[in-house]
């Protein structure tokens, strides 16, 4: 459109002014359009996200204040920089809410300076510095500059060593190992990994996000690797019979975000799934297709998701349990233990039933379900007297038959320690029955023999 044609004839137009700041990113559509040049010899220049008192507006991203920095030309076409104070967030948002008629005023001193990197150090004093040709300014963490001070350079053609993320290739490399063969090999997925890497990296553009990221995929390649020890352990022993039993990794994010913190990385999880036959998944396929169609679809799926059984988006694979991080570890070395017990003696062995990797509840979670079963017996026990010395008393009125205050009182009470005392049963018989009727598979009497049990869903 006409728009568009007149957006890119002005931004091939600016690139030609010198001294100049292009910003750089991952996507060609949005790398150098924005670029910023001071126009008059010795004038500073604001940059931030507050446009009423800004001169070039950037925007408002993770550590960019309403104003950043300032920049300023002088008479033989060298380029300055000069950080702004540091404000803190409650500054920020009275100074939003400010009336239109008030004139927003930077803080006049502090002893902190806005986020500002440039080559990757970041600058820790107010003064201004001096800018050479091809130096990478990052405002925040996820605006990323290039000056500019010499004509015929252009942002789509900066040379390899000045790219952010240095060691590209490495970074492939551990993409490529996170994915492992098969995934990679799917043009799908592999598209889907560097999509999502080109998003984490834009949002972490700094030395110390890039660190961040570059962490997360050297933690992501350790524990591929040890899910894959799990699976080797898990084919060898073969749990409770099976051989359809398979680790993956996962990762945690919030809904409809990359992940947590300041770099955005997601938490590492581990699910434990079983592959089920082409039978079973046409008879799952079937089923879910019947409860998307009947009335009460809604109900059906979030009691599903609440329940925790099942998935929705693999018809060949059932989830059966999902780990954090932590806990996948703590087994891993369970099943170690076991895989040195097996090999030592394969056809005698036989899995304890409280040291089961494989199960949900291992021997830390049936300690504390013990533990608790016995404070909640403790509690029963120890609010049982009360409740049987109150059944029986009334304080009635000598007139009418009515009860007195002190015996509503008193009824009242014995009303509330009754209905606690059947919480606490109840409570009781759910840690009763998960204590002796295990949701986890219980080990069978030999490894070998052709009526093992299995996994319960």
């Amino acid at each position: 459109s006409w728009a568009v044609h007149s957006v890119l004839a002005r931004t091939k137009e600016d690139s030609k002014r010198i001294p100049h700041l292009a910003n750089y990113s991952d996507d060609p559509h949005m790398c150098g359009r924005l670029m910023f040049h001071p126009l008059q010899v010795g004038r500073e220049y604001s940059l931030g996200f507050n446009p009423k008192v800004c001169d070039f507006l950037v925007p408002h991203g993770l550590g960019i204040q309403q104003v950043t920095c300032y920049i300023q030309r002088d008479e033989s076409g060298r380029l300055f920089l000069r950080p702004a104070a540091a404000t803190e967030p409650s500054e920020h948002s009275s100074e939003e809410n400010s009336e239109d008629d008030e004139e927003w005023q930077p803080p006049l001193k502090s002893p902190l300076v806005a986020c500002i990197e440039v080559n990757g150090r970041r600058l820790q004093e107010l003064e201004a510095i001096e800018l050479q040709h091809l130096d990478r300014v990052v405002l925040g963490r996820s605006v990323c500059l290039y000056a500019f001070l010499q004509p015929g350079s252009s942002i789509h053609d900066l040379p390899a060593e000045k790219l952010p993320m240095a060691r590209p290739s490495q970074q492939e490399s551990l993409i490529l190992d996170i994915l492992g063969k098969e995934r990679a090999e799917e043009p799908g997925q592999l598209q889907m990994a560097l999509k999502f890497m080109s998003e984490l990296k834009q949002n972490n553009l700094d030395s110390d996000g890039a660190t961040s990221v570059q962490e997360f995929l050297l933690m992501a390649r350790k524990v591929v690797q040890m899910v894959e020890e799990a699976n080797q352990i898990t084919a060898e022993v073969k749990p409770g019979g099976q051989t359809n039993l398979k680790f993956e990794l996962c990762a945690i994010a919030p809904i409809l975000a990359l992940g947590y913190g300041r770099s955005c990385c997601p938490e590492l999880s581990v699910r434990l799934v079983r592959h089920i036959s082409q039978v079973q998944a046409k008879a799952k396929a079937s089923a879910l297709k019947a409860r998307r169609a009947s009335m009460h679809s809604s109900e059906i799926l979030l009691e599903q998701f609440s329940s925790g059984t099942g998935s929705i988006d693999s018809d060949s694979v059932e989830v059966l349990y999902n780990w954090t991080f932590e806990k996948f570890c703590s087994r891993l070395q369970i099943m170690q233990e076991v895989w040195q017990a097996h090999s030592q003696d394969p056809e005698n062995f036989d899995l304890d039933e409280f040291n089961h990797p494989w199960s949900e509840q291992g021997p830390s979670e049936l300690a504390e379900l013990r533990q608790r079963y016995d404070s909640l017996r403790d509690s029963i026990v120890s609010a049982g007297t009360p409740l049987r010395s109150l059944q029986h008393v009334q304080h009635m009125s000598p007139t009418a038959g009515t009860l007195t205050p002190f015996g509503m009182h008193v009824r009242r009470s014995n009303d509330r320690l009754e209905e606690e005392n059947q919480r606490l049963r109840q409570q009781v018989s759910e840690l009763s029955s998960a204590l002796h009727s295990r949701s986890g598979f219980r080990s069978p009497p030999s490894m070998a023999g052709p009526h093992d049990s299995s996994l319960a869903g």
